[in-house]
């Protein structure tokens, strides 16, 4: 064990490992955990190329975690002054409300947008009828058609 520490249990026993010590469990043995005198060999040769920036990065989130404690003491954040009673939303909830909001903008954009058409309607009749009465027609021409098909004249081969 490096930091920290740990426990090895079996059905035969239990052994607390500490920073320093080193434990072992056989698995086909019916003993308890024991502490081994040394270090395992494969242990003492294995090294990691970023080991020295392990060290430096938990060195750094240790001072790093202090520095914010205090901060944390010094400095208390105010929770919803404005409405105490209010609890904190979830990015789900916020997400939500989001969506809410840009779907009203952009309905309110479309109403504005056909409120100007209305107004232009005198001015401009290029859209005379609305799309109803527009699809109403063109439903009346297809079953016209259906009830009545164009035919084409009967050509006569030459006999000869």
């Amino acid at each position: 064990v490096n930091e920290g520490s740990t426990e090895i249990k079996t059905p035969h026993g239990v052994t607390a490992v500490t920073p320093g010590k080193f434990a072992f469990a056989p698995k086909g043995r019916a003993i308890a955990p024991f502490y081994l005198a040394q270090q395992p060999r494969f242990l003492a040769r294995r090294t990691l190329r970023i080991e020295s920036r392990i060290q430096q990065r938990k060195e750094f989130f240790h001072s790093r975690l202090g520095q914010m404690r205090e901060e944390r003491i010094t400095h208390p954040r105010t929770l919803h002054l404005l409405h105490p009673g209010e609890r904190h939303k979830t990015l789900r909830e916020r997400m939500h409300e989001r969506a809410i909001e840009r779907h009203r903008e952009i309905h309110e954009h479309l109403r504005e947008k056909l409120r100007g058409q209305d107004n232009n309607q005198g001015e401009n009749k290029s859209r005379a009828l609305p799309r109803k009465e527009l699809a109403k027609d063109n439903n009346e021409k297809e079953n016209e058609k259906r009830r009545k098909p164009e035919r084409k004249p009967h050509e006569r081969t030459k006999r000869d």
